[in-house]
């Protein structure tokens, strides 16, 4: 039993329902226990949230804070744009003023991402002598064309890149997911390349990216590697924690393939769930929160997710937190 015991009680559990057929991990406590008690005790006997109930429940309560008024307000206006869906009319109330963002990742535009390449590429010009020259542009290009972390590239071994089936596996990632991922025939060649030089006779169990010595990549060297790449690209910086940094990589990625999807016609009702899978996120909840960065540089998509069907894709603020 899930408790409810308000006039939409059904209805809650059937949202919950249909949250969690899309992939989410949708439960009572996001805070629809708090919205079932707010309709018994105004006493609704009427399906249909009225724009007097949801001002009574948006407005500000004694000591709270914006962050959490926000993200009541959005509970009950994606529960409401729900009920709309399913055919009930009811009122969508207008969210407070945003909370600003702590996390405004860099899209990187084609352009960009060409002349990033290519300052990989010349990696000498600006860290001569680097024991990362071979790796680094080949760690550069696995980030931008699969979207893995920077921790699960680093951590590939020899045995889990497939050079054959064109597959990398990623163990033990973030989510304790395993996964196997197919990736395009352009990154194939590069690693193929790679690997022809640099992993000839080694171990599977070695790290299949290595520095000149043989010790495995270092997460703050790639950094630092990479925020002079930037400089030599003509992409600018802004400053620490304003990025651009290793991880809107990914943030491109994921990004620059649903733009793809949407552009060849795909159904984007089931692209954003592969997405989601392929990226290794544990529920569509942070695939989402990326897809609403595509605005800028890939206008429209959130347009064309929004006519699917609007309650799938709320509101939310945005992190570097997945």
């Amino acid at each position: 039993m899930n408790g409810f015991k308000s006039i939409y009680a059904l209805l809650l559990q059937e949202y919950i329902n249909f949250k969690q057929s899309l992939g989410y991990k949708f439960e009572l406590g996001n805070g629809l226990q708090g919205i079932d008690f707010f309709f018994s005790s105004v006493g609704s006997t009427h399906i249909g949230v009225t724009r007097s109930e949801s001002d009574q429940w948006c407005s500000k309560r004694p000591n709270e804070t914006d962050v959490n008024r926000y993200k009541r307000s959005s509970q009950l206006r994606n529960f409401s744009r729900f009920l709309n869906d399913i055919g009930y009319e009811s009122y969508v109330p207008r969210l407070p003023k945003n909370i600003p963002s702590t996390y405004t990742p860099h899209i990187f535009t084609k352009d960009e991402m060409m002349r990033l390449f290519s300052a990989c590429d010349q990696i000498d010009a600006y860290h001569p002598n680097s024991t990362y020259r071979f790796c680094y542009p080949v760690f550069i290009r696995i980030l931008s064309s699969t979207g893995l972390r920077k921790s699960e590239a680093i951590a590939l071994t020899i045995r889990d890149v497939d050079l054959d089936q064109g597959t990398m596996l990623i163990r033990e990632p973030k989510n304790e997911r395993d996964r196997l991922l197919p990736f395009s025939s352009s990154l194939l060649t590069v690693l193929k390349e790679y690997s022809e030089h640099f992993n000839v006779g080694a171990e599977g169990w070695q790290p299949f990216l290595r520095q000149l010595d043989g010790k495995i990549l270092n997460g703050d060297s790639t950094y630092r590697i990479f925020r002079k790449s930037l400089k030599f690209a003509g992409i600018p910086h802004g400053g620490r924690k304003q990025g651009p940094c290793l991880h809107c990589l990914r943030h491109s990625f994921a990004c620059a393939s649903l733009a793809k999807m949407a552009e060849e016609g795909l159904d984007l009702y089931y692209c954003l769930p592969i997405l989601s899978k392929y990226l290794g996120h544990a529920s569509l909840e942070a695939t989402e929160g990326y897809v609403r960065m595509t605005e800028n540089v890939y206008p429209g998509i959130i347009a064309d997710l929004n006519q699917v069907c609007p309650s799938i894709f709320p509101e939310v603020t945005h992190e570097e937190s997945n």
